[in-house]
């Protein structure tokens, strides 16, 4: 990750489509994480946004933040030498968040966009890595 951030998206399984789908809520949490992120940057602190299809005809989609997370003790989680070799991961409960994603428009996408935006931009050489995005429940 290098600059103001990325973008990516999250490929939902047919149950998974189905289920976020549905107009009624999710039968339990559904989660959003960022799995082995590793990097050089402790007092980076990364804002997560779901992606919404654009509605207004601009082209570009809506971002609904999900949280943020301050990447306190990457550097000690990203040290091959260490202990914890896997990096941080950061998990953020999108249930609440899903009421505006649901219905048909979602039942008929197949994956949803996630955006990983630094509070101040990086450098651009890359100093932060996310390994995986993945919505589960």
């Amino acid at each position: 990750m290098t600059g103001t951030g990325v973008r990516t998206s999250v490929v939902l399984t047919p149950a998974g489509q189905y289920h976020l789908g549905a107009r009624e809520a999710p039968s339990g949490p559904v989660y959003l994480a960022l799995e082995n992120v590793r990097g050089t940057r402790d007092a980076t602190i990364l804002n997560v946004y779901l992606l919404l299809p654009d509605e207004g005809g601009t082209g570009a989609p809506r971002q609904l933040l999900v949280g943020g997370e301050a990447l306190y003790g990457l550097r000690r989680a990203s040290n091959l030498q260490g202990s914890n070799r896997a990096g941080l991961t950061l998990v953020f409960d999108i249930t609440p968040k899903l009421g505006e994603l649901q219905g048909p428009q979602l039942l008929q996408s197949k994956k949803i966009g996630v955006s990983i935006v630094p509070e101040r931009p990086l450098p651009n050489a890359p100093d932060i890595t996310v390994g995986r995005v993945s919505i589960f429940r």
